[in-house]
């Protein structure tokens, strides 16, 4: 599957790259000039998560992204859901469920206007709200007795981080769009319970100051103008 992803996500960059460069050709003697209209809606989500439940019984991921493209800027709101169980050979059952939402805007580094492709960098500020619970067992030495079982818990568990973000969008067909996004999260900062959470929805594995993600998502788009 990541072999996939990486030549889906190589073939996307160099058709939005020639669209680019073509219809930034064809207007290269007109000048845009921007406005602080609204010039586009779009409504989105990510493809890897649906992609990771429909194959994975054990996880629930999705995401939801809304955006208004203003001038060369993006406003972004973003919300998701993750419910995932990993299991450790057959002595530790680990659970998270939880939502998460990112705001935050995008930067068009491409000057000309070509129907609001983009070539963006940005940042986001992200919040998750969850909980996580562990289960132990151990059957170690007990032929004649039942497996010991011992389970921790932690609810209304929240985080919060920053991210930069990176990556592309461009039209695929009239009003459908394509895209990816690379992310760099930083700043974790999370409630302590009763153990420490392995796993934070929105964010990844709670085991690095600095995580990456990565996001390839589907529009539609609506123009203003």
């Amino acid at each position: 599957m990541l072999k996939f992803a990486g030549k889906f996500g190589t073939t996307l960059f160099l058709v939005a790259m020639s669209t680019i460069y073509a219809v930034g050709q064809e207007s290269a003697s007109d000048s845009l000039i921007y406005s602080w209209k609204l010039r586009e809606l779009r409504f989105g989500t990510d493809l890897i998560g649906l992609g990771k439940t429909a194959f994975d019984p054990k996880k629930t991921e999705f995401e939801l992204n809304f955006e208004a493209n203003i001038k060369r800027f993006i406003l972004n709101v973003e919300f998701g859901h993750l419910t995932n169980t990993r299991n450790n050979d057959s002595t530790i059952e680990y659970h998270t469920s939880g939502n998460y939402a990112r705001l935050g805007f995008d930067f068009n580094t491409v000057k000309k206007d070509i129907g609001g492709s983009a070539i963006f960098i940005g940042v986001r500020y992200a919040q998750s709200f969850y909980k996580d619970n562990i289960l132990y067992k151990d059957n170690s030495n007990q032929p004649y007795w039942d497996v010991i079982e011992d389970t921790k818990s932690n609810s209304n568990l929240s985080a919060s981080w920053f991210e930069l973000v990176g990556g592309i969008k461009v039209r695929i067909w009239k009003d459908l769009w394509m895209g990816y996004t690379a992310r760099v999260k930083f700043g974790l900062n999370h409630d302590k319970g009763s153990f420490k959470s392995y796993e934070i929805p929105g964010y990844g594995r709670n085991t690095k100051n600095t995580y990456y993600g990565f996001n390839y998502q589907i529009y539609y788009n609506i123009p203003f103008y």
